[in-house]
């Protein structure tokens, strides 16, 4: 089940509503899949049974000045092998700064740079 994230910015108004964690669909092969836009080393991972997962975390997007909730696909093969595929704005598909930390507190406003807070204001699955 993931955190649905919202938090407003003091400084310029800015608001942001996150779907962060996974949710029921994320344990099925084609949902990574399409995540990961059918990467195709990811793609023959899954085909040996590699153990996957997928995690939304809060990222910012410096070129649509925007918050978001990058989708990373961690997998592992059987012999260990693992790799982190980390996803792409789904507006522009620019690279996204993810935010290092759980903390949800004090990152800095995509617009303004002033810090905000995202707060959970729900689940969803």
């Amino acid at each position: 089940m993931g955190t649905i994230l919202q938090g407003t910015c003091s400084g310029c108004g800015y608001h942001a509503e996150l779907y962060t964690g996974g949710g029921q669909q994320d344990c099925n092969p084609e949902t990574a899949l399409k995540v990961s836009r059918n990467n195709p080393q990811l793609a023959a991972a899954l085909k040996e049974n590699a153990w996957f997962r997928i995690d939304r975390r809060t990222a910012i997007c410096n070129h649509c000045h925007k918050f978001v909730a990058a989708e990373n696909i961690i997998y592992q093969h059987r012999d260990g092998r693992g790799r982190k595929i980390t996803g792409v704005c789904p507006d522009c598909g620019g690279p996204l700064l993810v935010w290092p930390s759980e903390s949800t507190e004090g990152i800095p406003c995509p617009v303004c740079g002033q810090p905000v807070s995202l707060t959970a204001a729900g689940v969803w699955d």
